[in-house]
């Protein structure tokens, strides 16, 4: 039970950020649009879609190595349930 539950909160994770990934590319044009400063610098440096699409490759990336841990080193109900509430 806690397994599954882990695994389905990692794809809403990813679903989520991907949902907002899509938004984003659809709304912004032009790196001014953008109203996080850090973003909008690597946006005029790499492009508006690079930038986008290269955090949600990040967000997933990360989310996927947290849950191999979470299901190798960190196999325990107390790091699966600190999971699910963080």
């Amino acid at each position: 039970m806690l397994n599954a539950l882990t695994v389905s909160i990692a794809i809403m994770i990813i679903v989520s950020k991907f949902l907002d990934c899509m938004s984003t590319a659809l709304h912004i044009t032009h790196p001014n649009q953008e109203s996080n400063p850090f973003a909008r610098i690597w946006m005029e440096r790499l492009g508006v879609n690079t930038v986008i699409w290269g955090i949600f490759t990040l967000s997933l990336v990360v989310t996927t190595l947290v849950l191999y841990l979470l299901f190798t080193w960190y196999n325990t109900p107390y790091y699966k349930t600190v999971f699910i509430h963080v």
